[in-house]
């Protein structure tokens, strides 16, 4: 019922419980606001509900917050998903004008 709204930090532990315990979890190493976190959760959810298939891409994984949030819904998906998570681990070199 509360997916698709946005509620303040004190009425989520008793709105969204669920979600509310996977945010605890991935917050100290998310580096998204908890308001970004229930946006992410709110989509997944309208997917979830719409019944589209397709897996999880996050680019740019960071400190991995946010992964743990896709990956804990797709292991509570209905439909099979597969979580990829992409982050550069080097500095990229400088882009040039040569196009392979």
């Amino acid at each position: 019922m509360f997916d698709e709204v946005i509620v303040s930090n004190w009425a989520l532990p008793f709105l969204k419980p669920s979600f509310y315990r996977v945010m605890k979890t991935a917050q100290p190493y998310s580096m998204v606001s908890r308001k970004r976190m229930q946006n992410l959760w709110r989509l997944m959810s309208r997917i979830e509900r719409r019944g589209l298939a397709g897996d999880f891409v996050e680019m740019g994984v960071a400190r991995g917050g946010t992964g743990l949030l896709l990956a804990t819904f797709a292991s509570r998906s209905r439909l099979p998903r597969e979580v990829c998570l992409y982050d550069a681990f080097e500095e990229l070199p400088q882009p040039t004008a040569y196009l392979a």
